[in-house]
């Protein structure tokens, strides 16, 4: 059972990234998602306090380390390496759970670790904190339009990115790539529910 488990985590895992990769979204996640990588890196933590030096900059190496392993089509590794950002984050967070910064982290490595009502659930927060908050906002729309193909909601997402926004045109670009993408016709699914239509009628 354990097995077959994992088997169904390890599908899920390379769905989300084939498309990830297929919309672009693997190479500016990490920007995005990370709006203080640069503070991480150089030891500082904008917005940040007490514990969360180490812990918060081992966290976003590990969640680097896990997209490095999923463009590596090697899931279960990068699942290890999402679980352990995952813990660090939340350990952050119980320091101070109003970390803008760490908030919109954690629902970013949450996304790419295959729980997307999580993802939501975190940018949410972070938006509740900070409305304009416009990384966080950007991913919220991508994961409830590529992890719960919600395009409606993900458009009223990046409408409320104003024009004198700097992330402006890369909200518009978004809304454009699932404007194109919900215009396609569905790909026939052989899980899609199915009508039950009686035996007189078929």
């Amino acid at each position: 059972m354990a097995f077959m488990n994992a088997r169904k985590r390890n599908k899920r895992i390379i769905i989300i990234f084939v498309v990830l990769i297929s919309v672009g979204l693997l190479g500016t996640t990490i920007p995005m998602g990370f709006s203080y990588i640069g503070d991480y890196i150089g030891g500082g933590n904008q917005g940040t306090t007490g514990l969360s030096g180490s812990t918060e900059d081992r966290a976003v190496q590990d969640y680097l380390e896990g997209v490095n392993l999923m463009q590596q089509q090697k899931p279960d590794a990068a699942n290890e390496k999402f679980a352990s950002a995952i813990k660090g984050f939340e350990k952050v967070l119980e320091a101070n759970p109003r970390n803008l910064p760490v908030l919109g982290d954690l629902a970013t490595t949450y996304f790419y670790s295959g729980n997307v009502d999580k993802a939501v659930y975190f940018a949410e927060k972070a938006l509740e904190i900070e409305p304009k908050y416009t990384t966080v906002r950007l991913n919220y729309a991508r994961y409830l339009f590529y992890g719960n193909n919600d395009a409606d909601n993900a458009i009223k997402q990046l409408d409320q990115i104003e024009e004198s926004d700097t992330y402006y045109q890369d909200a518009q670009q978004l809304k454009q790539e699932i404007e194109s993408v919900n215009s396609q016709p569905p790909l026939p699914q052989s899980n899609q529910p199915q009508l039950e239509i009686p035996e007189g009628k078929k």
